[in-house]
């Protein structure tokens, strides 16, 4: 799961830029990623980051789950 506008944290870049260097990456490329955004266009958004689906934000967490048990077995 990526926030698509995240700011500098952890990973040091923005929730797109995580997703592209994921995508890149042949040990974890095949993960379906789902991208948490508030992005009205949150489709869109999610599909130009590569992943599978997308939760508005602010979500219900029971939608999030839904949403990633969807694609766990994935």
């Amino acid at each position: 799961m990526t926030d698509s506008a995240c700011g500098k944290g952890s990973f040091g870049s923005h929730g797109a830029a995580v997703s592209r260097r994921r995508q890149a990456d042949p040990a974890i490329a095949t993960i379906p990623r789902v991208a948490v955004t508030a992005d009205p266009d949150l489709h869109a958004r999610a599909a130009e980051m590569g992943a599978v689906a997308a939760v508005g934000k602010p979500f219900e967490f029971s939608a999030l789950l839904r949403c990633v048990a969807r694609w766990a077995d994935a």
